[in-house]
């Protein structure tokens, strides 16, 4: 009897291992679902993904044709704290199993939020709607590993059982059937059903987040705001002012971020304009609503940096909300021959709930020794409207940025001249230096850069290069103090 369990096992062992397919076709799955499948590599495996683009529709009417987003994990199976990730957004990815072990594998596809955020470089930010056709992924090789989509043989337990092994506990007959008496199928529970329309629970209100969206010309003046009640999730504000008078100036799109419990990423958020004279007609009053009264729970401050003697060199106002901030000195002019910070290092402000400040203004102060040069120490006015560009305070300027798009395209001027290369470079960082707005005169900001590209195993060095600002990640540097480069003006 004991022979015969052996051999009967064996023979149940070969049949799961043959019905695993080895070169992995068959395993496929979509933009809509998550699969999970199981292997065997007997040697050191690479698993091979490949997919077909899906026709995905827009809000603003049309179809765009393009890759789905996948994620995949793979783990020994029953050891899921173990579990690796890749990620499948192009036409094909791979990965590495080892040798002598039972994994299982997981596809998931991506999110519609997160298909926006990884092709927002192409324009196309909060257009999606939904597939119409979904991206399909398959497994088009397995190195000869065993592929199956039910758990292979070794699921229950991290040691695989050697095929002749059989368990010495006598089996139950495939005619025994329990004593207890079943629940016949006309049974019913004589207590009354809670019906299906009924629900005691209290629903609860959904978490919004307040947020103002504020419209003001380039020197700071506020034309009109609005305020936006947001939910939870990411959320593309876009600007609502239009009219003859007013040009919108940089994107017209920003991105907040509500968080399960209703706080934004940002309180606020602003678009700027230039006025249009019209041909001599006289400005406008710049309100096409109702002048707004002040913002509440907000304080406007006033910080200077001062010459021990009383001269400014540069000044800025922060809005603070409600709460208490440290505000410091953030070494911008530790570069500047003959001037040295004095102090103090570090300002304790307080606003309370009525948007009421402890100061109206706190000063950073310098003192200036002689130096035997002949650069004067740069004036820096950070608003919306920066101080001019110049070669010779080009290091004070600079700013460091993060490129955000897949790829890249620079051109030698703003807008104009032909693409010199492109370059995979998403994530790495540059340095920007100045703005300027297209020469196709579309509104557009160009910014000029230079750094250190990286890609296809070579190195490439970028010299005051122009590319669109949207290309870049615009959270990583200030677009508003960046200054403008007189030679585009």
């Amino acid at each position: 009897m004991k022979a015969l369990k052996c051999i009967l096992l064996a023979l149940l062992t070969l049949c799961i291992l043959m019905s695993a397919q080895a070169d992995g076709t068959g395993i496929t799955g979509s933009a809509n679902a998550t699969v999970e499948f199981y292997v065997y590599a007997q040697s050191g495996t690479s698993l091979t993904f490949s997919q077909d683009k899906g026709t995905i529709l827009r809000s603003v009417g049309g179809k765009a044709n393009l890759y789905g987003g996948f994620d995949i994990s793979w783990y020994p199976t029953g050891q899921s704290y173990a579990a690796q990730t890749a990620s499948l957004d192009k036409a094909s990815a791979s990965i590495r199993l080892s040798g002598g072990g039972y994994y299982t594998v997981r596809v998931s596809p991506w999110t519609m939020e997160r298909l926006k955020s990884r092709d927002s470089y192409l324009g196309y930010p909060g257009v999606y709607t939904g597939w119409q056709t979904p991206a399909q992924w398959s497994l088009t090789n397995a190195g000869g590993a065993q592929v199956s989509t039910t758990p292979l043989y070794s699921y229950a337990t991290a040691t695989p059982l050697p095929w002749w092994y059989a368990p010495t506990a006598t089996p139950t007959p495939w005619w025994y059937a329990p004593t207890a008496t079943p629940t016949p199928w006309w049974y019913a529970p004589t207590a009354t059903p809670v019906p299906w329309w009924y629900a005691t629970a209290t629903p609860q209100p959904s978490v919004k987040a307040k947020i103002y969206v504020y419209y003001r010309l380039t020197d700071g003046s506020l034309i009109t705001y609005k305020t936006q009640e947001l939910t939870p999730g990411t959320h593309y504000i876009t600007n609502d002012l239009n009219g003859s008078y007013f040009k919108l100036v940089g994107q017209s799109y920003q991105v907040v971020t509500v968080s399960a419990s209703g706080v934004a990423s940002s309180p606020s958020v602003t678009f700027y304009f230039q006025y249009n004279s019209m041909g001599g007609v006289s400005a406008p009053t710049p309100a096409p609503t109702p002048a707004p009264t002040a913002v509440p729970r907000s304080a406007a401050v006033r910080v200077y940096y001062k010459l021990l003697g009383g001269a400014t060199l540069s000044y800025e106002t922060r809005v603070l909300y409600p709460g208490l901030y440290q505000i410091s000195y953030d070494s911008r002019y530790s570069g500047i021959p003959g001037l040295t910070f004095v102090g103090p290092a570090v300002y304790q402000v307080s606003v309370n709930d009525q948007g009421v400040a402890s100061v109206s203004d706190l000063t950073f102060y310098f003192n200036q020794q002689a130096v035997a040069t002949t650069t004067p120490i740069p004036f820096y006015y950070y608003t919306a409207t920066p101080a001019p560009y110049s070669l010779l305070n080009e290091a004070a300027t600079n700013q460091t940025a993060i490129i955000g798009a897949q790829k890249i395209f620079p051109r030698p001027q703003p807008g104009k001249g032909k693409n010199t290369f492109n370059y995979e470079a998403a994530g790495q960082k540059v340095t920007v230096h100045s703005k300027a707005k297209s020469l196709q005169n579309d509104g557009t900001w160009w910014i000029c850069f230079s750094g250190t590209l990286k890609c296809w195993g070579e190195t490439y060095e970028i010299d005051h290069m122009w590319i669109r600002v949207d290309y870049f990640n615009q959270k990583s540097f200030d677009l508003d103090r960046l200054p403008v480069d007189p030679q585009y003006q």
